[in-house]
């Protein structure tokens, strides 16, 4: 995973109002589901300017889930 990537990919879990202890396990799972074998630590270091919690962003990763939800279900899910 690139530094773009990644600092992508926490940004986006930041704005969903994550615990940061709880978004550097994510992060390890990631890594490791993308076939790293290394040694892994996280450190999160969240200055004053991190992306915060935003309600537009957390609204659609809940009705992304609730979408993948039916889709696992076995119903159709329309087409947004």
């Amino acid at each position: 995973m690139s530094g773009a990537a990644l600092a992508g990919l926490v940004a986006s879990r930041l704005c969903l109002g994550l615990a940061p202890e709880f978004l550097c396990a994510q992060l390890l799972d990631t890594c490791l589901c993308k076939g790293s074998l290394d040694n892994m630590t996280c450190i999160l270091v969240c200055f004053p300017g991190a992306p915060r919690p935003c309600e537009e962003a957390i609204r659609k990763e809940l009705a992304l889930d609730a979408a993948l939800g039916r889709r696992v279900a076995g119903e159709q899910v329309p087409n947004a």
